[in-house]
Protein backbone atom coordinates (compact mmCIF):
# COMPACT_ATOMS: atom_id res chain seq x y z
CA UNK A 1 0.00 0.00 0.00
CA UNK A 2 1.37 3.43 -0.96
CA UNK A 3 0.91 5.98 1.82
CA UNK A 4 1.01 9.77 1.61
CA UNK A 5 4.36 9.62 3.36
CA UNK A 6 5.70 7.27 0.67
CA UNK A 7 4.47 9.57 -2.07
CA UNK A 8 6.02 12.62 -0.42
CA UNK A 9 9.29 10.78 0.10
CA UNK A 10 9.31 9.66 -3.54
CA UNK A 11 8.67 13.23 -4.67
CA UNK A 12 11.48 14.59 -2.50
CA UNK A 13 13.91 11.93 -3.71
CA UNK A 14 13.04 12.75 -7.32
CA UNK A 15 13.61 16.49 -6.80
CA UNK A 16 16.98 15.76 -5.19
CA UNK A 17 17.89 13.70 -8.27
CA UNK A 18 16.83 16.53 -10.58
CA UNK A 19 18.76 19.18 -8.62
CA UNK A 20 21.87 17.01 -8.66
CA UNK A 21 21.57 16.20 -12.35
CA UNK A 22 20.91 19.82 -13.35
CA UNK A 23 23.86 21.01 -11.28
CA UNK A 24 26.19 18.46 -12.87
CA UNK A 25 24.87 19.17 -16.36
CA UNK A 26 25.29 22.90 -16.08
CA UNK A 27 28.65 22.85 -14.27
CA UNK A 28 31.07 24.77 -16.43
CA UNK A 29 28.36 26.37 -18.54
CA UNK A 30 28.28 30.14 -18.93
CA UNK A 31 25.39 30.60 -16.57
CA UNK A 32 24.43 30.87 -12.93
CA UNK A 33 21.91 28.63 -11.20
CA UNK A 34 19.22 30.22 -9.06
CA UNK A 35 17.18 28.39 -6.42
CA UNK A 36 15.22 25.55 -8.00
CA UNK A 37 11.58 25.29 -6.97
CA UNK A 38 9.78 21.94 -7.31
CA UNK A 39 6.93 23.69 -9.11
CA UNK A 40 8.81 26.18 -11.29
CA UNK A 41 12.09 24.43 -12.01
CA UNK A 42 12.44 25.93 -15.51
CA UNK A 43 12.28 29.43 -14.04
CA UNK A 44 14.95 28.56 -11.50
CA UNK A 45 17.74 28.32 -14.07
CA UNK A 46 18.98 31.71 -15.21
CA UNK A 47 21.90 33.69 -16.55
CA UNK A 48 22.32 32.03 -19.92
CA UNK A 49 25.10 33.54 -22.00
CA UNK A 50 24.41 31.29 -24.99
CA UNK A 51 22.40 32.75 -27.86
CA UNK A 52 19.45 31.01 -29.45
CA UNK A 53 21.38 30.42 -32.65
CA UNK A 54 24.63 29.04 -31.28
CA UNK A 55 25.97 26.73 -28.60
CA UNK A 56 29.34 26.96 -26.90
CA UNK A 57 31.75 24.08 -27.34
CA UNK A 58 31.79 23.35 -23.60
CA UNK A 59 27.99 23.34 -23.53
CA UNK A 60 27.88 20.77 -26.31
CA UNK A 61 30.40 18.56 -24.54
CA UNK A 62 28.28 18.61 -21.38
CA UNK A 63 25.10 17.85 -23.33
CA UNK A 64 26.85 14.92 -25.02
CA UNK A 65 27.76 13.46 -21.63
CA UNK A 66 24.23 13.94 -20.29
CA UNK A 67 22.56 12.36 -23.31
CA UNK A 68 25.03 9.47 -23.30
CA UNK A 69 23.80 8.55 -19.82
CA UNK A 70 20.27 8.09 -21.15
CA UNK A 71 21.20 4.60 -22.40
CA UNK A 72 22.05 3.38 -18.90
CA UNK A 73 18.92 5.02 -17.49
CA UNK A 74 16.80 3.19 -20.05
CA UNK A 75 18.33 -0.16 -19.08
CA UNK A 76 17.51 0.53 -15.44
CA UNK A 77 13.91 1.28 -16.35
CA UNK A 78 13.62 -1.88 -18.43
CA UNK A 79 14.87 -4.02 -15.54
CA UNK A 80 12.32 -2.53 -13.15
CA UNK A 81 9.47 -3.09 -15.62
CA UNK A 82 10.59 -6.72 -16.03
CA UNK A 83 10.55 -7.17 -12.26
CA UNK A 84 7.08 -5.63 -11.97
CA UNK A 85 5.84 -7.92 -14.75
CA UNK A 86 7.34 -10.99 -13.07
CA UNK A 87 5.54 -9.97 -9.89
CA UNK A 88 2.22 -10.04 -11.75
CA UNK A 89 1.54 -6.32 -11.39
CA UNK A 90 1.29 -5.59 -15.12
CA UNK A 91 0.18 -7.60 -18.16
CA UNK A 92 2.44 -8.75 -20.97
CA UNK A 93 0.75 -6.19 -23.21
CA UNK A 94 1.66 -3.40 -20.80
CA UNK A 95 5.21 -4.75 -20.46
CA UNK A 96 5.65 -4.81 -24.23
CA UNK A 97 4.30 -1.28 -24.55
CA UNK A 98 6.84 -0.01 -22.02
CA UNK A 99 9.54 -1.92 -23.91
CA UNK A 100 8.55 -0.06 -27.09
CA UNK A 101 8.80 3.28 -25.26
CA UNK A 102 12.23 2.43 -23.90
CA UNK A 103 13.43 1.31 -27.34
CA UNK A 104 12.26 4.57 -28.93
CA UNK A 105 13.92 6.63 -26.19
CA UNK A 106 17.18 4.71 -26.54
CA UNK A 107 17.30 5.08 -30.33
CA UNK A 108 16.41 8.78 -30.26
CA UNK A 109 18.80 9.40 -27.38
CA UNK A 110 21.67 7.83 -29.31
CA UNK A 111 20.83 9.93 -32.36
CA UNK A 112 20.69 13.09 -30.25
CA UNK A 113 24.02 12.24 -28.63
CA UNK A 114 25.61 11.72 -32.06
CA UNK A 115 24.28 15.08 -33.23
CA UNK A 116 25.66 16.84 -30.16
CA UNK A 117 29.09 15.28 -30.71
CA UNK A 118 29.05 16.31 -34.38
CA UNK A 119 28.18 19.87 -33.43
CA UNK A 120 30.94 19.83 -30.83
CA UNK A 121 33.47 19.01 -33.54
CA UNK A 122 32.02 21.66 -35.81
CA UNK A 123 32.29 24.19 -32.99
CA UNK A 124 36.01 23.43 -32.71
CA UNK A 125 36.38 24.05 -36.45
CA UNK A 126 34.27 27.19 -36.39
CA UNK A 127 31.63 25.64 -38.64
CA UNK A 128 28.78 25.24 -36.12
CA UNK A 129 25.47 25.92 -37.93
CA UNK A 130 23.47 28.91 -36.73
CA UNK A 131 20.40 26.72 -36.26
CA UNK A 132 22.21 24.17 -34.06
CA UNK A 133 19.88 24.72 -31.11
CA UNK A 134 16.75 24.25 -33.20
CA UNK A 135 18.12 21.05 -34.72
CA UNK A 136 19.09 19.69 -31.30
CA UNK A 137 15.68 20.52 -29.83
CA UNK A 138 13.88 18.84 -32.73
CA UNK A 139 15.99 15.70 -32.28
CA UNK A 140 15.50 15.63 -28.51
CA UNK A 141 11.75 15.96 -29.04
CA UNK A 142 11.97 12.38 -30.34
CA UNK A 143 13.17 11.40 -26.86
CA UNK A 144 10.53 13.40 -25.01
CA UNK A 145 7.54 12.16 -27.05
CA UNK A 146 7.78 8.45 -26.08
CA UNK A 147 8.75 9.45 -22.56
CA UNK A 148 5.53 11.45 -22.22
CA UNK A 149 3.62 8.41 -23.49
CA UNK A 150 5.39 6.32 -20.86
CA UNK A 151 4.29 8.76 -18.16
CA UNK A 152 0.71 8.63 -19.42
CA UNK A 153 0.71 4.83 -19.22
CA UNK A 154 2.07 4.95 -15.67
CA UNK A 155 -1.12 6.72 -14.66
CA UNK A 156 -3.17 3.76 -15.87
CA UNK A 157 -1.41 1.22 -13.62
CA UNK A 158 -2.12 0.21 -10.05
CA UNK A 159 -0.59 2.41 -7.35
CA UNK A 160 1.98 -0.26 -6.49
CA UNK A 161 3.10 -0.88 -10.08
CA UNK A 162 3.14 2.83 -10.90
CA UNK A 163 5.25 3.67 -7.85
CA UNK A 164 7.81 0.95 -8.55
CA UNK A 165 8.23 1.88 -12.21
CA UNK A 166 8.31 5.60 -11.37
CA UNK A 167 11.24 5.00 -9.05
CA UNK A 168 12.90 2.87 -11.72
CA UNK A 169 12.76 5.68 -14.29
CA UNK A 170 13.66 8.47 -11.85
CA UNK A 171 17.16 8.89 -13.29
CA UNK A 172 15.78 8.85 -16.84
CA UNK A 173 13.18 11.42 -15.83
CA UNK A 174 15.83 13.66 -14.30
CA UNK A 175 17.97 13.44 -17.45
CA UNK A 176 15.08 14.25 -19.79
CA UNK A 177 13.97 17.17 -17.63
CA UNK A 178 17.46 18.61 -17.26
CA UNK A 179 18.29 18.57 -20.96
CA UNK A 180 14.88 19.96 -21.93
CA UNK A 181 15.21 22.78 -19.41
CA UNK A 182 18.66 23.72 -20.72
CA UNK A 183 17.42 24.10 -24.28
CA UNK A 184 14.17 25.77 -23.22
CA UNK A 185 16.05 28.45 -21.36
CA UNK A 186 18.20 29.02 -24.41
CA UNK A 187 15.06 29.97 -26.29
CA UNK A 188 13.96 26.79 -28.06
CA UNK A 189 10.19 26.82 -28.58
CA UNK A 190 10.17 23.03 -29.02
CA UNK A 191 11.99 22.51 -25.73
CA UNK A 192 9.68 25.00 -23.99
CA UNK A 193 6.71 22.95 -25.18
CA UNK A 194 8.42 19.80 -23.90
CA UNK A 195 8.95 21.39 -20.50
CA UNK A 196 5.32 22.51 -20.39
CA UNK A 197 4.05 19.02 -21.24
CA UNK A 198 6.32 17.46 -18.62
CA UNK A 199 4.98 19.93 -16.08
CA UNK A 200 1.38 19.13 -17.05
CA UNK A 201 2.10 15.53 -16.10
CA UNK A 202 3.27 16.54 -12.65
CA UNK A 203 6.98 16.05 -13.25
CA UNK A 204 7.89 19.09 -11.15
CA UNK A 205 5.47 18.44 -8.31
Amino acid sequence: MVTNFDSQRTGKEFMIRIRKFVSELLLGFSLSIATISPVILPLGVAGFAVSQTACKETDLDKMAKASRELAGDVVTGEKVVATVFTGGLISITQKDRFADYFKSIAIAGASYNAMVKDFSEQAKNGTLPTNALQLLAAEFDKVVTPFLQLLDDLGKLSANASTQISLGVAALKAAVVAIAVVMANRGSKTAKRNVHELGMRGVYV
